[in-house]
């Protein structure tokens, strides 16, 4: 029995679920399940995929679960595609670092962009936004409740601002 109400599409990097407030079954379920990890984040033609599966289950809100950018080659095509879609996001610690270092550029280099291949993307995503599109990630919440008692956030529901790895 497949419902169309109160379902809400989750989108995380290479992942999609599907979340149904008045399911029988707890939690969400995944709606492409043995999909190969490709990094959706900042990948068009990943994200696109992904989206896709989306589509297909027949979700009516779509959600991010963050890190939209600082991964992959396509920030600003990635991130408008998500605004174009109406789609929420709650802020992760690749989207938390874009807005801090677009903010300060010239610390980009002491954050080791040279080493680091995490910071090099964080830059690539700082050089390519814009203001409007740093400004729509600023404003994500650290949490977004969907329906029913379900909660999504980036990392830690206790501590969402904190990326414990």
């Amino acid at each position: 029995m497949r419902c169309h109400h109160n379902v809400v599409g989750i989108v995380q990097q290479s992942e999609a679920w599907v979340y149904d407030s008045e399911s029988c079954e707890p939690g969400p379920r995944a709606v492409n399940p043995g999909c190969p990890p490709v990094a959706a984040s900042a990948l068009v033609p990943a994200l696109e995929a992904v989206l896709r599966d989306v589509a297909d289950s027949g979700a009516d809100r779509l959600v991010f679960g963050g890190d939209t950018v600082g991964y992959g080659a396509h920030p600003k095509e990635c991130l408008d595609l998500v605004r174009r879609l109406g789609g929420e996001s709650v802020f992760g610690n690749h989207d938390y670092y874009t807005v801090a270092f677009s903010r300060q550029p010239r610390r980009l280099r002491e954050a080791g962009i040279d080493d680091d291949p995490v910071m090099g993307g964080i830059a690539h995503a700082v050089r390519e936004l814009d203001v409007d599109a740093v400004e729509w990630l600023r404003v994500s919440p650290w949490m977004l409740r969907l329906d029913g008692p379900a909660v999504l956030a980036h990392a830690s529901l206790h501590e969402p601002e904190e990326w414990y790895y």
